[in-house]
C-alpha cells in the first residue's frame, strides 16, 4: 500500500481507492489539491459533492452499477476546481479480486480531458461553422439560379405583356436572332429560323422598308441607333403597327459589330389614338351641346382658356386678352364669392379635388346656378401647375329642388292631416309622428305622445309577447325588446304586414291591419320606422256577416243537393213504371207490329230514365258523363231487342260530359240509330260489330254508329225515309242544331253533329 501511495503521489492524475462496496476510502494529493477541501471531508460518498450538479445523479447511479456488479467503471464528468470552476475528467476504475473472484478493492483515476473536450468542440464548431458556410452558398447559388430563371421568365412575360420582341443582329455573318415575342407579332411559328434581313422586305409594306433599310444602313455605317413607326403584315394578313428600335455595338476594333433593338406591337394603341381622337371630336359635340364648359387655368402664369360654352354661360362675349382669375371672379354672386374663393384655395393647397355650386351674375343681370368640377395637376414637389374643369348650368336642378322641398313640406302636411292613421318612430321606438286619423282612431292627443312614448301603449301585451314568440321562431333570431315584435320584418328588408288589436285611450278594442315599413336614407342608413294602421272594425263586421251567409248558401245548397236527387230518382222511376206498363201492354197485345211498336217505345223511355239515373248518381245534376251513359244504354237496347245474333258492340269515343238538354236528345238518337242496327244489319243470324263513336272535332260534336251489316238498300234516302226512327232522329237532330250524315258503302255509318259549346271533358 506504501508503494501504491508512493506511484500515486507521483503521478499528474488524481487516483482514488474504494472498498469492495464502493466506499472511498482514498484519494490522492493531487484530488484534495485540485478540489481545495480535505481528504476526510470527501472520503466516502463525499467526493460526489464536488460533481456538477448535472452530472451527479447517472456518474452515482453508473457508480453504484459497477460496484453491484463488479465491472470496471468507465465515464465522465465535471468536478470543481478550489477556484469554483468546472473541468471535464475522464475516470476509470478496476476492481481487484481475490483467488474466489471476489472484489477486494477498487482502483481508479481521474484524467484531465478538458483541453481535449474543448479541442474537440472547437473541431464541432468549425464543423458546423463550415456546414453552415457551404448551406448558405449553396442557398445562395439556388436563390442566384432561381432569380435567373425569374428574371428571364419575367423578361419573357414582359415582352409578351407589352408586346415586344427583341432581336440580334450578326453583321459580319448576317445571322438573325428573334425573341419569342417577335415570332408571335409577326404570326409567324417559332420552331422556325428568324428571317435573314434582306428576307423580311415581305413583311413591310414597302414606304416602311424603305426607312427601316435606310435606318439600319445609316446605323452600320455611322454607328447611330433609330427609332422608327412601321407598318407591316402579319402571316394571317392583318396588319401590324409597330415602333422599331435599334443600338450598335461596336466590337474590339471599333466597327458596328452587332445590332441589337425592339420592336413593339402599339396596332392596338395605335387604333385607341384614331379611337381616341374620334371620341375628342365626339366628345367636344357633346360638351357643346349639353351646354357643359370645359376650362382651364395655367396656375404660374394665372391664365384662364376658356372655350365657346364658358363664354355663355357667364353671358361674356370673347374677349381679345387672356382671362384670369380675378376677371372670373367678379362675375361670382357677392353672396357666393368669399366662399367659392375659399374653396378654390383650400383645393389648390391641400390637394383636394373642387367640386362647388355657385352663382354667377351675367352682364345683363341674369343670375346663373353653375355646378364646377376640376382636378389639379401637380409637379414633383406637389405644387399645383394648373386645373383642369368643367362648369355647367344647374339652374333648372335647383329651381326643382326648391319645388321639392315645398312638394315635402306639403306631403307632411298631407301625412298629418288625411288618410289612414300613421305612426312613424325613430330606431328606438320613440314616436315622431302622430297623424290626426291615429288621434281619431286611438283618442290620445299627439303632443302627449310624440317625443315621450313608444306604440307599446296602445297595443295588447299578450298579442305582443305571442307575435314575439312566433317571430323568433320564423326568423331564427332572438328579440330584444318588445318593440322588436313590430319592427323585426321590416329591419330585415322584408313586407310585415299583420293584424293587430289597438287599445284606444278610453279602453275600447279595435281590429286593425298595420303595415310597417323601414325609413332608410339614400346611403341604406335605418332612420326609423312608418307604420300605417287601416281600421277593420267595418270589414270585420262584413266578414261575420259574410261567413253567415255562406254558411246559410251551404246549407241551402245541401238542400238542393237532396232535393235534385230525389227529382231524379223519382223521374226515373215514374219512367221505369211507365216503361213496365207499356212492356205489360206490349205482352198483351196480339198483332205482332203494335207489340213491335211498344217495345220500341219500352226502350225511348228507358233511353231517357237512363239520363235521370246517371244524374242521380252523379255529384253534378246537371250534367252526365255521356262516355259511361252510352256503354249501358247499349246494353239496354241489345235486351230490349232480343237479338241472338253474334254481334260484337265496341266504343270509340272521348270521354267528355254533356248538358241534360243535349244528353236526352242523344240519348234518344244512340237508342234509334242502335236498334235498327241490331233489327236490320244483321238478317238471319249474321255476324258483325257495331261501333259507337263520340268525338270532338271541328268545334263540333260527333255521335256515330256504324255497322259491317248487310248495309242499306240501294234506293235508301235519308230525307225522304218515313220510319219513325228515322223521322225521330231527324227531329232531335233539328232540336239539338246539328245535322246527319248517312254513309251505305261498304259499311254502313249513321252520324250526328251539334255544335261542341255545350260539351266538356271531365276533370
Amino acid at each position: 500500500m506504501d508503494t501504491f501511495r508512493v506511484l500515486a503521489e507521483s503521478l499528474p492524475h488524481m487516483l482514488w481507492t474504494c472498498t469492495a462496496d464502493g466506499t472511498c476510502d482514498y484519494l490522492s494529493p493531487q484530488w484534495v489539491e485540485y478540489t481545495g477541501l480535505s481528504a476526510a471531508e470527501q472520503l466516502g460518498y463525499g467526493w460526489l459533492e464536488q460533481l456538477h450538479p448535472d452530472d451527479v445523479d447517472v456518474t452515482k447511479r453508473r457508480w453504484q452499477e459497477a460496484a453491484e456488479r463488479g465491472s470496471s467503471f468507465d465515464t465522465e464528468f465535471r468536478i470543481r476546481r478550489a477556484d469554483g470552476v468546472y473541468r471535464w475528467f475522464k475516470t476509470r476504475a478496476v476492481a481487484t479480486r481475490d483467488e474466489d473472484g471476489r472484489v477486494l478493492r477498487w482502483c481508479g483515476s481521474n484524467t484531465d480531458i478538458q483541453d481535449l473536450r474543448d479541442a474537440q468542440e472547437a473541431a464541432a464548431d468549425a464543423n458546423r461553422s463550415l456546414d453552415q458556410r457551404v448551406r448558405e452558398r449553396t442557398a445562395e447559388l439556388d436563390g442566384a439560379n432561381l432569380r435567373l430563371r425569374k428574371v428571364a421568365s419575367q423578361l419573357q412575360a414582359a415582352q409578351r405583356i407589352a408586346k415586344v420582341g427583341s432581336w440580334e443582329l450578326e453583321i459580319a455573318t448576317g445571322e438573325v436572332i428573334w425573341s419569342a415575342e417577335l415570332y408571335h407579332s409577326f404570326g409567324l411559328s417559332a420552331d422556325t429560323s428568324a428571317p435573314a434581313f434582306t428576307e423580311q422586305e415581305r413583311l413591310f409594306d414597302a414606304p416602311s422598308w424603305a426607312r427601316l433599310t435606310a435606318a439600319v444602313t445609316r446605323a452600320v455605317e455611322e454607328g447611330v441607333p433609330y427609332e422608327i413607326t412601321l407598318s407591316a403584315r402579319r402571316a394571317d394578313g392583318t396588319s401590324l403597327t409597330s415602333v422599331a428600335i435599334g443600338e450598335p455595338i461596336r466590337g474590339p476594333d471599333g466597327a458596328v459589330a452587332f445590332l441589337v433593338g425592339t420592336l413593339q406591337d402599339i396596332s392596338a394603341r395605335a387604333e385607341r389614338d384614331r379611337e381616341l381622337a374620334r371620341v375628342s371630336d365626339r366628345l367636344q359635340l357633346a360638351t357643346s351641346a349639353a351646354r357643359i364648359g370645359v376650362w382651364e387655368w395655367d396656375i404660374p402664369t394665372d391664365r384662364l382658356v376658356w372655350d365657346s360654352t364658358m363664354y355663355e354661360l357667364y353671358g361674356v362675349a370673347r374677349a381679345g386678352r387672356s382671362l384670369t382669375v380675378e376677371a372670373w371672379s367678379e362675375r361670382l354672386h357677392p353672396a357666393d364669392a368669399d366662399r367659392v374663393q375659399s374653396e378654390l384655395a383650400q383645393a389648390r393647397d391641400g390637394g383636394k379635388s373642387f367640386d362647388t355650386t355657385f352663382r354667377v351674375v351675367t352682364p345683363e343681370g341674369r343670375v346663373n346656378h353653375l355646378r364646377a368640377a376640376a382636378t389639379f395637376h401637380r409637379d414633383a414637389t406637389g405644387a399645383a401647375e394648373r386645373m383642369i374643369g368643367v362648369n355647367w348650368d344647374v339652374s333648372e336642378q335647383v329651381e326643382a329642388e326648391c319645388s321639392l322641398r315645398d312638394v315635402e313640406a306639403l306631403q307632411r302636411a298631407l301625412l298629418l292631416h288625411v288618410g289612414p292613421a300613421m305612426i312613424a318612430t325613430t330606431v328606438e321606438g320613440t314616436i315622431t309622428i302622430f297623424n290626426r286619423s291615429a288621434e281619431a282612431l286611438l283618442g290620445h292627443a299627439a303632443r302627449d305622445l310624440v317625443g315621450k312614448a313608444t306604440p307599446q301603449l296602445f297595443h295588447d301585451a299578450d298579442e305582443v309577447r305571442a307575435r314575439g314568440k312566433a317571430l323568433e321562431q320564423e326568423l331564427g333570431i332572438r328579440l330584444d325588446t318588445p318593440f322588436d315584435a313590430f319592427v323585426a320584418k321590416a329591419r330585415l328588408g322584408q313586407m310585415d304586414a299583420n293584424e293587430w288589436t289597438y287599445v284606444r285611450k278610453d279602453g275600447g278594442r279595435v281590429s286593425v291591419l298595420l303595415t310597417i315599413t323601414a325609413i332608410r336614407l339614400e346611403s341604406g342608413e335605418l332612420v326609423g320606422y312608418l307604420g300605417i294602421a287601416v281600421d277593420l272594425s267595418q270589414q270585420k263586421a262584413e266578414e261575420r256577416a259574410l261567413l253567415e251567409l255562406n254558411r246559410q248558401l251551404v246549407d241551402r245548397k245541401a238542400q238542393m243537393e237532396v232535393l235534385f236527387k230525389e227529382i231524379h230518382h223519382r223521374v226515373k222511376n215514374n219512367l221505369q213504371i211507365i216503361a213496365s206498363l207499356v212492356n205489360m201492354q206490349g205482352r198483351q197485345a196480339k198483332d205482332a207490329a203494335t207489340r213491335a211498336a211498344l217495345g220500341e217505345c219500352r226502350t225511348r223511355i228507358l233511353a231517357i230514365a237512363l239520363v235521370h239515373e246517371q244524374l242521380y248518381q252523379s255529384k253534378d245534376y246537371t250534367r252526365i258523363p255521356f262516355y259511361e251513359y252510352v256503354e249501358r244504354l247499349a246494353q239496354h237496347v241489345i235486351a230490349a231487342t232480343g237479338s241472338q245474333a253474334p254481334i260484337r258492340v265496341t266504343f270509340e269515343f272521348e270521354k267528355l260530359t254533356l248538358p241534360v238538354e243535349s244528353a236526352i236528345p242523344c240519348g234518344l238518337i244512340l237508342n234509334e240509330l242502335l236498334t235498327n242496327a241490331f233489327k236490320h244489319a244483321f238478317p238471319d243470324g249474321r255476324r258483325g260489330t257495331v261501333t259507337v263513336s263520340l268525338s270532338r272535332r271541328e268545334g263540333q260534336i260527333e255521335l256515330a254508329v256504324t255497322d259491317d251489316g248487310v248495309g242499306l238498300p240501294g234506293d235508301f234516302d235519308v230525307d225522304r225515309a218515313g220510319s219513325l226512327g228515322v223521322v225521330l232522329v231527324r227531329d232531335l237532330c233539328s232540336q239539338l242544331g246539328g245535322t246527319m250524315h248517312v254513309s251505305g258503302q261498304g259499311r254502313t255509318r249513321f252520324a250526328v253533329r251539334f255544335p261542341s259549346e255545350a260539351a266538356d271533358r271531365p276533370t
